[in-house]
């Protein structure tokens, strides 16, 4: 399944539920691809991933992002403030800022990532992205990866003033 977003804007959603359930404040993505440009996903909360969450069972489906912002989303209980990433993904983004998201957590292994967190076998390719001004409460305030994650960034911004760890593998 194709979802294609075009000059759309994603905003001021909120999920509740049960912690492991509570995904995607503003989209919400299993085996399914993503082609979405010219757009804005903001002002969305969920306990994993603020803005977009996308997860696969299988090595395939990709998510393409071009010339969006993703800004001042926040993951309450979890990673990926701005977007998270899990298994089996395949990410590009181009011409994208991600700035201004918050992933907050209590304890280990929650609150990474909070302008992007990638969890595991996936590949993400960024080119023309700017990574700014993003917070999270454990590692990689604006970028954060577990195992197996392949990143490239060409031309790309990675920052935030007050960082100790802007990247965390």
């Amino acid at each position: 399944t194709l979802v294609t977003l075009d000059n759309v804007k994603v905003t001021d959603n909120r999920v509740t539920g049960m912690n492991d359930t509570d995904l995607g404040g503003g989209i919400y993505l299993f085996d399914s691809s993503l082609s979405m440009s010219d757009s804005i996903i903001s002002i969305n909360q969920a306990a994993h991933a603020g803005g977009l969450y996308f997860d696969n069972d299988y090595d395939g489906p990709t998510v393409t992002i071009k010339k969006s912002a993703i800004i001042n989303n926040r993951a309450n209980d979890g990673n990926g403030g701005g977007i998270y990433v899990g298994e089996n993904g395949r990410l590009s983004l181009e011409n994208v800022t991600i700035a201004e998201n918050q992933a907050d957590g209590e304890g280990t292994d929650t609150g990474m990532g909070g302008g992007l967190f990638m969890n595991a076998n996936l590949a993400a390719n960024l080119n023309h992205v700017t990574i700014a001004d993003n917070w999270a409460s454990y590692y990689g305030d604006a970028v954060a990866g577990e195992y197996l994650v392949h990143l490239n960034a060409y031309n790309s911004i990675f920052y935030y003033q007050y960082a100790n760890d802007v990247c965390y593998y």
